[in-house]
């Protein structure tokens, strides 16, 4: 993939962006541990817009993995960035389009011996599988994807959460625990731990 968009493969897989809101991304949306996700292109001709299912002016925050942030500043350094600080420039047009960046993509995954059914949209799969299967509350995985409701999360992802079985005491199985008062707490969930620094074992799951 041309190297001066490559970045975008880091913010799809590592923070669960949208094509659209990777390219849309800009140096002032780096805040520390966290990314502002504000705005994506849109194409046709390629242009700044609000994201999907939101007005202008609104955003969300995603965490930022250190390996995602050396990326960026890494990006910086080597290709500079275009007006208004974003982060991706165009051939032709100021703008890239999303069509040409999943062009370019394509190509990439094709000379890598990928499935062909592998496409953008398959790294922000990969970023929601990854953390639900860890553990991470849906509705914070939910929150990170931009998704308007925890419901469409849950159908889409529901085969990723972890066995209730598996993480109930057991004094909820037995016929003593008709009295709430005496169960023990469910253990806590592990920790949300930060997304794997390379794309291994690519690829992902996908959702059904």
């Amino acid at each position: 993939m041309a190297a001066d968009w490559a970045l975008s493969i880091w913010l799809m897989r590592g923070c669960g962006l949208r094509i659209g809101e990777a390219l849309a991304g800009a140096e002032s949306s780096v805040r520390g541990s966290l990314l502002r996700v504000s705005a994506q292109m849109y194409d046709r001709p390629p242009r700044i817009g609000p994201m999907k299912h939101r007005k202008p002016g609104e955003y969300r925050d995603v965490p930022l993995p250190d390996y995602v942030a050396k990326r960026i500043a890494a990006h910086i350094e080597a290709h500079g960035t275009g007006r208004d600080g974003l982060l991706f420039q165009g051939r032709v047009q100021e703008l890239p389009s999303q069509h040409t960046v999943r062009t370019s993509f394509m190509a990439a995954t094709r000379e890598a011996g990928l499935p062909l059914e592998f496409t953008p949209h398959s790294l922000r799969h990969c970023f929601a599988s990854v953390a639900l299967s860890r553990g991470v509350p849906i509705t914070d995985v939910s929150r990170w994807l931009g998704h308007r409701s925890v419901d469409l999360t849950y159908r889409t992802y529901s085969h990723f959460l972890p066995d209730a079985r598996s993480i109930a005491p057991e004094s909820c199985w037995t016929p003593s625990s008709a009295s709430c008062g005496n169960l023990t707490p469910p253990p806590r969930l592990p920790e949300a731990r930060p997304a794997p620094n390379r794309l291994r074992g690519l690829p992902c799951p996908v959702s059904r």
